[in-house]
């Protein structure tokens, strides 16, 4: 593909190695990421450019000027409800034990919140919550022309809506298969499970897996003013890991605060779980679970609680 934004200068700034690359100004990096999301630059740029971040890592400005960049290729979704909608991410699937992210999805749900989980539907040696969601028979958007009408029906009746990444962020998308050429993880990776595509308020559900998100995940979310709760992932997912009680802290309107004190011990006492990953046995178990037929670990029902109570600032 021919280049019709040059990166060159951008590669000089970034591309120096950990030591010797500078970060980009704002509205540098805005119109990079800009220039990427519209096609413009040429493929070999576009590699040179996601791996000279890759090595350098993203500071909090460039990651702002991303999300602003991205909002103009966002799905706009909007919401009739007395409750702000919930976002979920599920990028990461389950590798070792069950992926209880729908759980904690059909549990909010019940509680009258509209949820929308959106990610990608398969990965190689993991268990999504797309095929978790298949097995439970839950709404699907694949169609961002029915999008609006099939969430409101779902949520109506109580139920959490997932939406595919190529529905919600199709140029986004396309960027996070760049990790199958490139062999590694890109800023989009970060940056999806941080969009928020609700043309009003919404509370974000964020997760992280290494300290270096974590510091980067928690300036951009105080310094952007968003309605947010993180916390550490489960395997990357953003349900509370049923056998240690997580630290998740609050955003809100700029102000940043322990909303629950982790406990880095696990519990001395675990309820049964799913007995596998898979998709199939996952989700009937879920379903007992929501009938009150299993008992829903204490530390997701503690997710949920405060997940409510951030809800109530959410104006």
């Amino acid at each position: 593909m021919t280049s019709s934004f040059s990166c060159a200068p951008y590669i000089k700034e970034i591309g120096r190695g950990k030591a010797g690359a500078r970060s980009l100004k704002r509205e540098q990096a805005f119109a990079l990421f800009d220039a990427i999301l519209r096609g413009q630059v040429s493929d070999l740029e576009l590699g040179a450019v996601m791996l000279a971040f890759r090595v350098k890592g993203e500071s909090v400005a460039e990651m702002a000027a991303y999300m602003e960049a991205a909002q103009a290729f966002l799905l706009p979704l909007q919401v009739e409800s007395a409750l702000a909608p919930v976002i979920l991410p599920s990028y990461n699937g389950a590798r070792h034990a069950a992926n209880l992210l729908p759980l904690l999805a059909g549990l909010l749900a019940c509680a009258g919140v509209p949820v929308l989980v959106h990610g990608i539907e398969h990965f190689a040696g993991r268990v999504s919550s797309h095929e978790i969601w298949q097995q439970l028979g839950w709404p699907l958007v694949a169609s961002p022309e029915h999008a609006l009408t099939q969430m409101q029906a779902a949520w109506a009746q109580r139920q959490p809506v997932f939406v595919t990444t190529c529905t919600l962020a199709p140029r986004l998308s396309e960027l996070l298969h760049l990790r199958n050429i490139l062999g590694v993880r890109n800023a989009t990776h970060t940056l999806i499970k941080m969009v928020q595509p609700f043309t009003q308020p919404a509370l974000r559900m964020v997760s992280y897996t290494h300290p270096e998100y974590h510091v980067l995940q928690t300036e951009f979310l105080r310094d952007s003013g968003a309605h947010a709760l993180l916390l550490r992932g489960t395997e990357g997912e953003v349900v509370a890991n049923p056998r240690r009680q997580p630290q998740i802290e609050w955003f809100h309107g700029g102000q940043h605060e322990i909303l629950q004190e982790g406990d880095h011990l696990p519990l001395a006492e675990v309820p049964a779980l799913p007995a596998s990953r898979d998709a199939e046995p996952t989700a009937r178990w879920i379903e007992q679970a929501l009938a009150g037929q299993q008992p829903v670990p204490e530390i997701i029902v503690k997710q949920v609680e405060r997940t409510l109570h951030a809800l109530k600032c959410v104006v």
